[in-house]
């Protein structure tokens, strides 16, 4: 069985056609404290003082469900202080 370069070029061709760019980044961090309206995260290196920051769904206790999203204030070396905000 020889294989044809016709073929494989064929192949190679129809698959860059189909390709569909797919690209989800996201982080994940650790909450090392809260409170008074101020969060304390780690294991976010990338992120950016002044950044906004989301929680999915579900992801938090029942006291503080309410709470979706956190605007960065600070970056400390080994985390990051955040202001909660609402939904």
């Amino acid at each position: 069985m020889q294989i044809k370069p016709e073929e494989v070029s064929a192949l190679i061709g129809d698959k860059i056609k189909n390709y569909e760019s797919k690209v989800d980044s996201s982080n994940e961090g650790v909450v090392l404290q809260v409170g008074d309206g101020i969060a304390r995260i780690s294991g976010l290196g990338s992120a950016m003082s002044g950044e906004l920051l989301e929680f999915p769904h579900n992801t938090l206790k029942k006291g503080i469900s309410a709470l979706r999203y956190l605007a960065i204030t600070s970056k400390l070396k080994k985390a990051i202080k955040c202001v909660l905000l609402g939904k």
